[in-house]
């Protein structure tokens, strides 16, 4: 009977795989609780990663598509970043359609889904037994490499496609099919447009690795009987290989472009140098995690004692028991069974590029293999040591119940017990490991700032965006503050509520409040470096911060309003606010936390102005040295790189008249009115980016570049219309185009599929 029913067994192989989804990831499906787990100064889950797609939903559910915010780091590409994953299918379809909580729990839920499904598919195809291939699939599933990285939703997402990847480019192999090719274009595609090209690298490199091997006998044996034939099969093969990587192009084309726009002004222009990479070292001691995962403690507890390196970087426990059953699969299987041979290749390449600097291999490929040297942590290689040690966990498990279709009954049923025990063993293995990483934020708690944003709205007069920005002082303190009183992030979160009052970046996107920060190394550089300098020489001296003038100064240019602080913040120009002198009633001022302090900045210019002051200035030295000298004066001069065209302009001692009037202000579109008796240049406090155009009065003019970072026009004498429109570099052309080849791809995929579904059926 069992033998006429394969479709059972595999119905409940794959029933038993789901059913592991509630037990490691509780109480996600609801829109009430969102996942959550912490960092080193702040936690990627709220301040980054599920802000920026509750704007993705929020914006959709509007009929916009963001391409652009200007929520934070003074105007940010979300497009152009690339780690929100705007064109995700996955993202597209739940957050237009879903609560943003349970957009992002169900997110996280499919990515383990996809990987649990296709990573049994790929030990299937490696011949395992269906009982070895649940085993692979949740020890890599569910290993600490993917557990540990939910925060980083950009990572889990793109990591799921990983097995995906593998199975089909195996298939691919097998038969030279272009639909498995195909759908590997299709699978390394997600990858991109996920948000993680470091995972979507290491993928390929894997990907491709994989399909040679395979391939490898094949042409070793047509070589023997015909040289010509053999070469045809290597050209063949490898042109669709290549044909595949320009599919792959094709299909993120949009998502591409928008980063290759910005690759001149953004945090990651020039690359990255081997140190930058290797800041946090994966040290050989560092192995043991493989065996013991928590031997250097848990920071989810605040118990782990390595300060120098990330624990979430360096693990990627697969369960004990995985790491037995791969020593008796290398040992006893390593000359019969040519998957073992290729993954203990790829393990041990992988665990050798991790360890960085510490290994000869991966300083050779960071000089000679193109790619290599764009990406921080090599540690992100521990995937395919995790994977790899999955696979061979599984071929273990076979040699070791040595279950057959042919084995005899008993034997067989004694087998199959083993083997259910063993799975039983990982999964609560993994299951301990899990539940000492994850927790879960009340859907109310993540609304507690929104007081702090209503007194600032009332403080303003008119709500931000466009109005006005903060900036947050301390923040990364005060976290590691509420991180310390809370012993890590497992437990009561009720303290973090102090360190969300700041609103800080990324998490006051979802109070539509405006922080010139913006969360992550990735960013505008000279932004960055400008906030980077802002803070550089602010100085904490116990419960105080002093500021320096030249700070201020900054945030004047920047449209800082509002200082905020569980700090009290010293500096002339810095005036503290006292919500009870300004209206407000006894329940919002007793909604107001007593250790929060709130300050206006008295120098800070309004979002657009104009003046007839500028100076020439074109080395970026010269600006930091100017825009933070006791000589710069906001409000009068306005530094530029390149002379304007100017019709005409004032002196600034004449008293130049002139009026800036804001009547749209939308994320990729500003709309002014500016009057001036004698011209100058308007002035906004918005991040100068490409794909950004100026229109005055229906022509185009060039935006130039302002106080190192920021946007002017020049304008003549009189009444004139601005724009300001973001339009990324041939975005709509580029959307179309990639939409017609995934309706191509996807259509000649399905119908190869059919045809060859009625091929076997015939």
């Amino acid at each position: 009977m069992a033998k006429d029913r394969p479709w059972l067994k595999t119905l409940i192989a794959l029933s038993f795989l789901l059913i592991t989804i509630p037990l490691f990831l509780p109480g996600l499906f609801s829109s009430r609780k969102l996942v959550y787990q912490g960092d080193r100064t702040s936690s990627d889950v709220t301040e980054a990663n599920f802000p920026r797609r509750d704007l993705l939903g929020r914006s959709l559910k509007t009929g916009r598509f963001p391409l652009w915010t200007n929520l934070v780091g003074c105007g940010f590409p979300l497009l152009g970043e690339g780690q929100t994953g705007v064109l995700y299918p996955f993202n597209l379809l739940f957050f237009r359609l879903l609560d943003s909580v349970l957009a992002y729990n169900l997110n996280v839920i499919l990515s383990f889904i996809i990987s649990l499904l296709f990573c049994y598919f790929l030990a299937r195809d490696m011949g395992l037994s269906r009982f070895a291939s649940v085993f692979a699939s949740v020890s890599f599933s569910f290993s600490a490499f993917m557990v540990t990285r939910i925060k980083f939703m950009n990572m889990i997402n793109a990591l799921a496609w990983m097995p995906a990847c593998a199975w089909s480019i195996g298939r691919f192999a097998k038969g030279i099919e272009i639909k498995y090719l195909l759908l590997t274009s299709i699978f390394l595609s997600l990858q991109i447009l996920a948000g993680n090209p470091q995972i979507f690298y290491i993928t390929l490199l894997l990907t491709i690795t994989f399909f040679l091997y395979l391939v490898f006998p094949q042409w070793r044996s047509s070589w023997r009987v015909s040289v010509k034939e053999s070469l045809f099969m290597i050209g063949k093969a490898l042109s669709l290989l290549a044909i595949s990587l320009a599919l792959v192009i094709a299909l993120s084309m949009p998502q591409l472009l928008a980063q290759w726009e910005g690759r001149g002004v953004s945090t990651r222009s020039g690359g990255i140098t081997q140190e930058e990479a290797n800041i946090y070292p994966y040290n050989p001691l560092h192995l043991i995690l493989f065996v013991s995962p928590y031997q250097l403690g848990n920071p989810a507890q605040h118990t782990y004692n390595d300060q120098r390196t990330i624990f979430w970087e360096n693990i990627s426990y697969p369960g004990l028991l995985t790491l037995v059953l791969a020593l008796i699969a290398l040992g006893k299987t390593f000359s019969s069974n040519r998957h073992t041979r290729y993954f203990l290749f790829s393990l041990t390449v992988a665990l050798l590029i991790s360890l960085g600097a510490n290994t000869p291999l991966y300083g050779f490929l960071w000089r000679y293999l193109p790619g290599m040297n764009l990406f921080r942590f090599p540690q992100r290689f521990l995937a395919v040591a995790t994977i790899s040690l999955s696979l061979l966990g599984g071929i273990g498990l076979d040699y070791l119940t040595g279950i057959k279709s042919d084995s005899g009954g008993m034997r067989r049923n004694f087998a199959s017990m083993l083997a259910f025990l063993s799975l039983l063993v990982l999964v609560i293995d993994l299951f301990c490991f899990a539940s000492n990483q994850i927790n879960t934020i009340d859907q109310p708690s993540l609304l507690e700032g929104r007081t702090i944003a209503n007194i600032l709205d009332g403080l303003e007069g008119e709500p931000s965006p466009g109005n006005f920005r903060i900036a947050s002082l301390g923040a990364a303190e005060t976290w590691t503050e509420c991180y310390l009183k809370s012993s890590g992030w497992l437990g009561n979160l009720a303290s973090f509520q102090n360190y969300w009052n700041l609103l800080p970046a990324d998490y006051n996107m979802l109070h539509d409040v405006e922080n010139i920060e913006a969360q992550g190394n990735y960013g505008i550089e000279r932004i960055k470096f400008l906030n980077d300098w802002t803070m550089k020489f602010t100085m904490l001296e116990g419960d105080r911060i002093k500021v320096p003038d030249s700070s201020v100064r900054i945030w004047a240019v920047e449209n800082v309003a509002y200082i905020l602080s569980t700090y009290q913040v010293e500096n002339s120009y810095l005036q503290r606010v006292y919500v009870e002198q300004v209206g407000f009633s006894q329940e919002e001022r007793s909604n107001l936390p007593e250790n929060l302090y709130i300050y206006r900045n008295t120098m800070r210019l309004p979002r657009a102005y104009m003046t007839s002051d500028y100076r020439i200035i074109r080395l970026e030295d010269e600006h930091i040295y100017t825009l933070f000298g006791r000589d710069f004066v906001p409000s009068k001069t306005v530094y530029l790189e390149e002379e304007p065209v100017m019709d005409s302009g004032c002196d600034s001692a004449d008293g130049c008249e002139s009026q800036v009037e804001i009547i749209n202000y939308a994320e990729d579109h500003v709309e002014l009115i500016a009057e001036s008796s004698k011209g100058g240049l308007l002035v906004l406090s918005d991040t100068y980016y490409p794909g950004w155009k100026g229109m005055v009065d229906g022509k185009e003019k060039p935006i130039l570049r302002a106080n190192l970072a920021f946007r002017a026009i020049a304008l003549s004498p009189g009444r004139h219309h601005v724009i300001f429109t973001y339009s990324p570099a041939s975005f709509e052309i580029t959307a179309t185009l990639a939409c017609f080849f995934w309706l191509a791809c996807a259509a000649t995929t399905l119908i190869l599929f059919l045809r060859g579904k009625s091929r076997i059926s015939n």
